[in-house]
C-alpha cells in the first residue's frame, strides 16, 4: 500500500509540474495549480487553485467555465493515475454551483473515484473556498481510458 501511495503522489506531482514545464501559456498553466495531497486508500487527490483576475466573470467572481476547468484538471490527474498513465479524455463533466468564489481567495478541489472500470472511470469532486472552508461547488465526471501503450 505504501508503494501505491508513493506512486500516486509521484503521478499527481508530476502532472502539476508538467503544467509549468510543458504547458506554458495554456489554460492549465494559467490556472496556477498546486499539489495539496492524495490518498491511494481513499482514491482521492486535492489540488489548490488561486482565484486570479483573468478567471473572473463580469460581476467579479470566479467564472463557471474556469471552475469547470479546475475540476477537469483535478479529476483528470486521478483518472490518469488509475488508467496507467494512458490518455484519458473527459466524456462528461457536470458541475453544480453552490457559492460564489471571490477573487484573491483560493479554491481547494478534491476529487475521488466513484467507479473504476476497465474503460470508463466515474469521479466525484468537491471545491472548497480556502478562507472559509465552505463547499462552493460539486462535480460528477466520466473519463475514458484509451490504451496508448499498444
Amino acid at each position: 500500500m505504501i508503494d501505491n501511495q508513493k506512486k500516486m503522489e509521484e503521478v499527481a506531482r508530476a502532472s502539476v509540474n508538467e503544467v509549468y514545464e510543458k504547458q506554458v501559456g495554456r489554460v492549465n498553466h494559467l490556472m496556477e495549480p498546486k499539489f495539496i495531497g492524495c490518498s491511494y486508500e481513499d482514491q482521492s487527490v486535492s489540488i489548490g487553485f488561486p482565484i486570479l483576475e483573468w478567471e473572473l466573470n463580469r460581476v467579479g467572481i470566479l467564472h463557471g467555465g474556469a471552475l469547470g476547468a479546475m475540476f477537469d484538471f483535478t479529476l483528470g490527474i486521478l483518472t490518469r493515475f488509475y488508467a496507467g498513465l494512458n490518455f484519458s479524455p473527459t466524456i462528461s463533466l457536470e458541475t453544480t454551483f453552490l457559492k460564489s468564489i471571490p477573487f484573491k481567495d483560493e479554491l481547494i478541489v478534491k476529487g475521488r473515484v466513484v467507479y473504476l472500470g476497465r474503460n470508463i472511470t466515474h469521479l466525484y469532486g468537491e471545491a472548497y473556498i480556502k478562507s472559509s472552508g465552505k463547499l462552493a461547488a460539486t462535480a460528477k465526471a466520466s473519463y475514458m481510458n484509451i490504451d496508448t501503450k499498444k
